[in-house]
């Protein structure tokens, strides 16, 4: 065989296997990667006062991440665009991803909101309702906080691509160490809703990720459209039950690689 034939081999093998990648991309079954995040400071508060808590991330660390997102072309999705992209046969981009932050804490208003608007991204963050007060204290990003009513109407009413919606209203606590809901009775989860109607809430998020059968029930039963936990996979399905939607928590422990890995996954898997 001479160098021209093994040439047009080689090139044609090389355009068949991209073929077959652009082919196996289109038409796979499409996941939508769903990231949890929580509390963000500025990095010096970080190191000062959260420097052994995980759970609180840093302001830059969040920006370098939606940068990323916006550099790289990636769509979020509100609430009724992901339920709609569950319920029909409608098609996403592949670069699609839905953003959440957890717990209500102050600091979704002063630290992550500026950023989310920078970039024009959607987001939901769920709220506890029992932390919701009339008014917002002062914020100081040294301690925690969590978004007053005052500033749940303003972030409704100036920026609505980020949606408020139920963390429970008080099920965001541990008795020795166990969630509350474990040991809740139908009847005290049940009022657990009732007080958390003020916010006029439908979506539901699990408080550390628990639920149980009557919790489960429930939802269904005040027809809430779905509801979200944590598994590391933080991939969702159409399939998926719409109750047990996954999200992959992002922390102060998730390195940015290890971000853009999720992203990998999500196009690859």
């Amino acid at each position: 065989m001479n160098n021209k034939l093994k040439v047009l081999f080689i090139t044609f093998g090389i355009l068949f296997a991209i073929l077959m990648v652009v082919c196996y991309l289109n038409f796979k079954e499409r996941k939508i990667i769903v990231f949890a995040y929580h509390k963000v400071v500025p990095q010096e508060i970080k190191e000062e006062y959260y420097k052994n808590n995980k759970w609180v991330d840093t302001t830059e660390r969040f920006e370098q991440q939606m940068r990323f997102l916006h550099d790289n072309g990636y769509t979020t999705l509100s609430m009724n665009q992901y339920e709609e992209w569950r319920n029909t046969k409608k098609r996403l981009p592949i670069k699609t991803v839905v953003i959440t932050i957890d717990d209500g804490d102050i600091g979704t208003y002063y630290e992550m909101l500026p950023i989310l608007k920078k970039y024009n991204f959607k987001a939901t963050a769920f709220v506890i309702g029992e932390q919701v007060k009339e008014s917002s204290e002062v914020y100081s990003s040294k301690k925690q906080q969590f978004l007053g009513l005052d500033l749940i109407n303003k972030i409704r009413q100036e920026y609505p691509n980020l949606e408020i919606q139920s963390h429970s209203y008080r099920m965001h606590n541990k008795r020795n160490g166990v969630p509350y809901v474990i040991d809740m009775s139908r009847e005290q989860i049940e009022n657990d809703f009732d007080k958390m109607k003020f916010l006029n809430t439908d979506i539901y998020c699990y408080p550390y990720g628990v639920y149980t059968n009557n919790l489960l029930s429930i939802l269904k039963d005040r027809n809430y459209r779905m509801a979200f936990t944590l598994n590391r996979s933080g991939m969702s399905r159409k399939k998926d039950n719409k109750y047990l939607i996954n999200r992959v928590s992002i922390n102060y422990d998730t390195s940015f690689l290890d971000f853009k890995k999720w992203l990998i996954k999500q196009i690859l898997l």
